[in-house]
C-alpha cells in the first residue's frame, strides 16, 4: 500500500462487483457441503443444511449432552477425554445409516431372508472400515494456550503442504497440456515467493501468541498422539475439545482478564483465516454455566439473562459474550423435560430417575441471521446415536 507525503496511508484502490462475484461463486463451488450433524431434522431445519465449512462454530452444554462430532479431522484435546473406541463405534453407526446392509438378499424375483453369516460378515466389514477411518484422525494433547496456538499452527502447516502439493500437480498437469502444443514454460518463481511470504505470516502470527503466552505465565507442555511430520493429507475439520479449559483460566482472575481476552482475540483470528483458507469446518466444544435461580432475592434471574429460548432453561454457554463476538454461530445444546407429566416431576423436586428428558438443539447466535432462534429436538442413543425425540 502507498503513502502520502503526510505519512498516512491511502486507501486502497476500488474493485468492481463483477469481479468479486465472480471469486465468491469459485469459492462458493470449491467449498465442500455441510457436514452433518447427524439428525436430519437438525441439518435441515435448524442447521440448514449442517455445520458450515469456513466457518468457526462454538457447541456448548453439559457433560453428557452429546456435543462431540465427527473430510480428515485434527481432534485437539484439552481434557484427556478422548476415546478412540467412542469415536470408532460412531464412525460405524454412520456408516451403518448410509450403508444400511441389508437382511434380505435378492432370489429371482422375490427376497428371501439372508444367512445370519452373510450379516455377520457385512458388520465385520463395516467394523474394519470404520478402524481404518481412524487413520484419518490427528489427535493433538495440549495443556494450555500456548500449546493451543502450536497446535493449530502445525495444522496450519500441513494445509499448506498440501496446497503446494495440489498447487504442484496442477503445474505439472499444465506443463504436460502445454508440452504436447511446443509452448515454453512459465517461471514459477513467483509463484513459489507467494507462498513462502503467506508461511512466513502464518509463522509470525503464531510466534506472537507464544510468545504473549510464557510471558502471562502458561506453560508450554504439550504431548501429541500421532507424528504430523511430513504428513500432508488434506483436513477438512478441527475439533477443539474442550475450548474452555484453556480460555477460562486466563479469565478466572480480575486483574489478568483484559489480557485474557486479547490472548483469545489473538488465538481465534490465525484460526479464522485458517477455516476461510482452506475451506475447514472449526468446531469449538464449550461448557455451560448455570444462571441464578429465578427466585434468588440477592441477584434475581432478569429476562434478558436468558440464553434459550425455553425460559426453565436455567444455563447459558461459558467465556461470556466477548468469545461469542468471536465465532460464527453459537449453538447451544441443553435437556427440557420430555412430557407434561415429565415436566410436573421435574419442577415439584420429584425424583430425577422417574422422568425422561429429551435435548434440545438451538442456535442462540448466527453471522448469517438465517438460523438464529431455529431448535430441534433429539435423543441420543446407546451414547453414538441421535434420533428424533418423539
Amino acid at each position: 500500500m502507498s503513502e502520502n507525503p503526510s505519512g498516512a496511508a491511502e486507501a486502497a484502490p476500488g474493485q468492481l462487483a463483477s469481479v468479486l462475484l465472480e471469486a465468491a461463486l469459485l469459492k462458493k463451488r470449491s467449498t465442500p457441503a455441510p457436514a452433518s450433524s447427524g439428525l436430519d431434522k437438525i441439518d435441515s431445519a435448524v442447521l440448514h443444511g449442517g455445520f458450515r465449512y469456513g466457518e468457526i462454530t462454538s457447541i456448548a452444554g453439559v457433560s453428557g449432552i452429546g456435543k462431540t462430532l465427527n473430510s480428515d479431522v485434527a481432534f485437539i484435546d484439552s481434557t484427556g477425554s478422548f476415546s478412540p473406541v467412542r469415536l470408532r463405534d460412531i464412525i460405524l453407526t454412520r456408516l451403518r445409516k448410509q450403508i444400511r446392509p441389508s437382511t434380505l438378499q435378492e432370489s429371482g424375483y422375490v427376497y428371501e431372508k439372508a444367512p445370519d453369516d452373510a450379516v455377520a460378515r457385512d458388520e465385520e466389514l463395516l467394523t474394519e472400515k470404520a478402524t481404518v477411518m481412524l487413520d484419518r484422525v490427528r489427535v493433538m494433547r495440549v495443556f494450555d494456550f500456548a500449546g493451543l496456538v502450536e497446535a493449530i499452527g502445525e495444522v496450519s502447516e500441513i494445509c499448506e503442504r498440501r496446497l503446494k502439493l495440489d498447487e504442484e500437480k496442477k503445474r505439472k498437469l499444465s506443463a504436460r497440456s502445454r508440452n504436447t502444443t511446443g509452448e515454453v514454460l512459465d517461471s514459477q518463481d513467483e509463484g513459489d515467493e507467494d507462498d513462502k511470504d503467506g508461511d512466513a505470516a502464518n509463522v509470525e502470527t503464531v510466534d506472537e501468541s507464544i510468545n504473549e503466552a510464557e510471558d502471562s505465565g502458561q506453560a508450554t507442555c504439550k504431548v501429541r498422539i500421532g507424528s504430523l511430520e511430513g504428513d500432508t493429507a488434506a483436513i477438512g475439520m478441527i475439533v477443539l475439545d474442550t475450548v474452555t479449559n484453556i480460555i477460562s483460566s486466563l479469565m478466572a482472575k480480575s486483574q489478568v482478564q483484559v489480557k485474557g481476552h486479547a490472548l483469545v482475540t489473538t488465538l481465534i483470528r490465525p484460526l479464522r483465516h485458517l477455516c476461510i483458507r482452506h475451506s475447514i469446518c472449526v468446531l469449538l466444544v464449550n461448557s455451560a454455566v448455570s444462571l441464578n435461580p429465578s427466585n434468588s432475592p440477592t441477584y434475581p434471574r432478569r429476562p434478558q439473562d436468558n440464553a434459550s429460548i425455553f425460559e426453565s432453561n436455567a444455563g447459558k454457554p461459558a467465556l461470556g459474550k466477548t468469545f461469542s463476538y468471536l465465532i460464527d454461530t453459537s449453538v447451544f445444546l441443553s435437556q427440557i423435560p420430555k412430557t407434561r407429566e415429565d415436566a410436573e416431576i421435574a419442577f415439584a423436586g420429584g425424583n430425577a430417575r422417574q422422568r425422561n428428558s429429551v435435548g434440545v438443539f438451538e442456535v442462540l447466535k448466527d453471522k448469517s441471521g438465517t438460523r438464529e432462534g431455529q431448535w430441534a429436538l433429539f435423543r441420543i442413543i446407546n451414547g453414538v446415536s441421535l434420533r428424533g425425540a418423539y
